[in-house]
């Protein structure tokens, strides 16, 4: 939340409002990693980004978490995560374990996206090329929804 106010500029009322409406929507979701845990990952940690990143590390150990999905993997070693269980996945890797494991919810979540979107939402081609576009970067997600659209 820190860095949404310093690095983006966003309000701190504004993230106070974020933060109590995703504590609202997932209240399971927030933890409190150890200190103990904490330090002995930033110890492991070889560079200061990686040592910057290491909570994120002690969080998903304190969640009991497989994963860590981020676009950032080169801050997160992999020895370290796999000492902890952990694997680091990109969004569109992720998406896509979901998509192939989960298609119902996955199909329901992708309503709910496209419905939030407005115009976009109204052409399919459109919504791929927002899904697989830089800002999203989500290529694989969308190769495979027009992959399944086009299916007889």
């Amino acid at each position: 939340m820190h860095s949404l106010h310093r690095r983006r500029g966003i309000p701190w009322e504004r993230c106070l409002l974020r933060q109590a409406l995703l504590q609202r929507a997932f209240p399971a979701a927030s933890c409190v990693p150890d200190p103990a845990c904490l330090a002995a990952i930033q110890a492991l940690c070889r560079t200061e980004r990686q040592r910057r990143d290491a909570h994120v590390i002690a969080a998903a150990v304190a969640a009991e978490a497989r994963w860590i999905v981020t676009a950032n993997i080169a801050d997160f070693p992999r020895p370290v995560l796999a000492r902890h269980g952990l694997q680091a996945l990109r969004p569109d890797a992720f998406c896509a374990w979901l998509a192939t494991t989960h298609p119902a919810g996955m199909a329901a979540g992708l309503r709910a996206h496209r419905a939030g979107l407005g115009q976009v939402a109204e052409d399919s081609d459109a919504y791929l090329a927002l899904l697989a576009g830089r800002k999203m970067s989500l290529p694989g997600m969308s190769r495979l929804l027009a992959a399944q659209r086009t299916r007889p």
